[in-house]
């Protein structure tokens, strides 16, 4: 679960910095000072959607390894299964 989130983030941002590095260019910005600033904006815009997702993914997967642990899933499937009398 954590490689395939890790691969996501990284191809998010990467995919987010060459769109940057194709805009700048375009909008006559070609220097290495505009293209520093434009990728430390990108790396914040892009860090305040891929952070939260990969901290949701690791308190999503914590609390799935705490419920088996627990076997709370099991103790649901038994009671859910069992006949009311």
């Amino acid at each position: 679960i954590y490689t395939v989130t890790a691969v996501v983030l990284i191809v998010f941002y990467f995919v987010g910095m060459v769109f940057a590095a194709f805009l700048l260019p375009v909008l006559g910005a070609g220097d290495v000072a505009a293209f520093t600033a434009a990728s430390t904006v990108m790396y914040i815009v892009l860090g305040s959607i891929g952070l939260p997702f990969g901290t949701a993914v690791v308190i999503a997967t914590y609390g799935e390894l705490k419920v088996r642990k627990e076997g709370l899933d099991l103790e649901q499937r038994v009671a859910g299964s069992l006949p009311e009398q």
